[in-house]
C-alpha cells in the first residue's frame, strides 16, 4: 500500500507540475501576442497625405507605429498598381525615421535595382523596404520624400498603403518550457501504464476479445460524439491566447466524452473498454512505439518537402507570428491525450461492431478530418497527419492499449515541435 501510495503522489506531482507549466506557457503566449505589432495605414494617395498636417513642404507620412525595443521589425509600401518602373522609378523616395529621437534609421530610393525586388500580382505590388532588430523603442514613422518639386504625376493618385511588421523572437526559455511540458506527460503516461490493470489475458495479439455485447457503445451516440468534437475545435476564436483556451477546451471535451459515454458492463470496466490498460507484454509494444517514431517523423517531414502546397494553409498563417507558433507548440503536446482517449479509445471501441477493418477505416478518416481544415492547401502535412493516425491507431491494436499510442503520439508532435521552435531561431 506504501509503495502503491508513493506512485499515486508521483503523479500528482506530475500533474501539478504539467499544469503550472502549461499555465505560465499561456502567460508566455499572452505576453508576445500582447506585443506583436501587425499594423497597416489606411490607403490613400500621395496628394491626398501632402495635404494632412503631419505632411511637410517635402515630405508626406505614409504611416507610424509605437515599436518596442529588440522587436524584430519589418516595414514595407504596397500600392494599389504593380509598382512598374515606368511610373515608379525615381517618383519618390522613401524613409524610415525613429519619430522620438529624429533620427533617421533607414532611405530607400525608388530606383531600378529596388524596384527589381517588388512583388506583384495582379491586384498591385509591394516593396520590402528593410527589417532587422529594433535596439530601441519608440514611435517610427515611414515618409514619402518628394522633393520640392513633387512627386511624379505617374504615382502621385495611385493608392499607397503601408505595413509594420514587429515581434519579439521565441527565446531558449520557450524551447525549455515545451521540451518540459512534453517530458512531465510522457513520464505521466508512463506512470499510469505502470499503474493501470493489465489487459484482457485471452487476447493473443493483445487486441481486447470483447463481444459487441461487451462493448455496449451505442455507433449514433459515437457519431454525435464525433460531431460534437468537431464542432467545438470549429469555435471561431482568434489569437493564439484564446485558441490555446480554446485547445484546453477540445480536450477535456475529448476525455469527457469518452468518458461520460462508456459504461461499465458485463464484467468489462471503463478502463478496458476505453484500451486505459497495461498491455500483457509491456517492453515489446513500448519497444515497437520507439522504433516507430523515426521513421515517423522522417516521413513528416519528407511529405512536407516533396508534396507541393497550392496555398498558404490556416496553420502555417498561424505560426508565422512567435505567439502562433509557441501556442500550436504547446497544443501539439498536450492535445494528444485527449484525442488518444476519444479516437483511438472510445470511437474505435464504438465501432468495433462493424468489424476492426471499418473501424479503423472511420477512425483514420474521421481523425485526419479534424486537422484538415488548419492544413487544407499544406497537403504534405495533411498526408502525414493521415500516416500519423493510421501509424497510432497500429500501434493502439498492437499493445492493446490506448497508453502505448499516447506515449508515440506525444513523443511525435514534441519532435516536431521542438524541430519548429529550433528552425525559428
Amino acid at each position: 500500500m506504501r509503495r502503491l501510495t508513493r506512485w499515486a503522489v508521483l503523479q500528482l506531482a506530475c500533474l501539478v507540475c504539467a499544469v503550472g507549466l502549461l499555465g505560465f506557457g499561456a502567460w508566455r503566449v499572452y505576453d508576445l501576442e500582447r506585443r506583436e505589432v501587425d499594423y497597416s495605414s489606411p490607403t490613400r494617395t500621395l496628394t491626398e497625405a501632402l495635404r494632412e498636417p503631419t505632411a511637410t513642404r517635402i515630405s508626406a507620412r505614409l504611416g507610424v507605429a509605437l515599436l518596442g525595443s529588440n522587436q524584430r521589425a519589418t516595414f514595407e509600401l504596397c500600392a494599389a498598381q504593380p509598382l512598374d518602373p515606368a511610373s515608379f522609378e525615381n517618383a519618390f523616395e522613401l524613409a524610415v525615421l525613429h519619430l522620438d529621437e529624429k533620427r533617421l534609421m533607414l532611405r530607400v530610393p525608388l530606383d531600378a535595382a529596388h524596384l527589381a525586388h517588388a512583388r506583384r500580382n495582379s491586384n498591385g505590388g509591394c516593396l520590402l523596404l528593410g527589417s532587422g532588430l529594433l535596439e530601441h523603442g519608440g514611435t517610427y514613422t515611414v515618409e514619402a520624400i518628394v522633393g520640392e518639386a513633387g512627386p511624379r504625376p505617374t504615382a502621385a493618385d495611385v493608392p499607397l498603403r503601408v505595413r509594420i511588421l514587429a515581434k519579439h523572437p521565441l527565446a531558449v526559455q520557450d524551447q525549455t518550457l515545451v521540451l518540459g511540458l512534453g517530458l512531465l506527460l510522457l513520464l505521466l503516461i508512463g506512470l499510469q501504464l505502470r499503474a493501470a490493470a493489465p489487459a484482457d489475458a485471452d487476447a493473443a495479439d493483445g487486441v481486447h476479445s470483447f463481444t459487441w455485447a461487451d462493448i455496449n457503445v451505442d455507433p449514433i451516440a459515437a457519431l454525435f460524439a464525433s460531431l460534437v468534437v468537431f464542432g467545438a475545435s470549429l469555435v471561431p476564436l482568434t489569437g493564439p491566447t484564446l485558441t490555446l483556451a480554446k485547445g484546453v477546451g477540445l480536450l477535456s471535451v475529448q476525455l469527457g466524452l469518452a468518458v461520460l459515454l462508456t459504461r461499465s458492463t458485463h464484467g468489462v470496466d471503463r478502463d478496458q473498454k476505453l484500451a486505459l490498460c497495461r498491455p500483457a507484454r509491456v517492453w515489446s509494444p513500448l519497444l515497437r512505439a520507439l522504433a516507430a517514431l523515426p521513421p515517423l517523423v522522417g516521413a513528416a517531414m519528407l511529405a512536407v518537402r516533396l508534396i507541393p502546397s497550392t496555398g498558404e494553409a490556416p496553420i502555417q498563417t498561424f505560426v508565422s507570428w512567435p505567439s502562433g507558433m509557441l501556442a500550436a507548440a504547446l497544443l501539439g503536446v498536450f492535445l494528444p491525450i485527449g484525442e488518444e482517449v476519444f479516437f483511438r479509445g472510445y470511437l474505435y471501441a464504438a465501432l468495433l461492431g462493424y468489424g476492426r477493418f471499418w473501424s479503423a477505416v472511420v477512425n483514420v478518416i474521421v481523425f485526419g478530418s479534424l486537422h484538415a481544415l488548419q492544413g487544407w492547401g499544406n497537403w504534405g502535412g495533411l498526408v502525414g497527419v493521415f500516416a500519423a493516425g493510421l501509424m497510432f491507431l497500429w500501434i493502439r491494436v498492437a499493445s492493446g492499449s490506448v497508453l502505448v499510442a499516447s506515449l508515440l503520439h506525444v513523443a511525435y508532435n514534441l519532435t516536431l515541435s521542438m524541430a519548429s521552435l529550433r528552425g525559428a531561431e
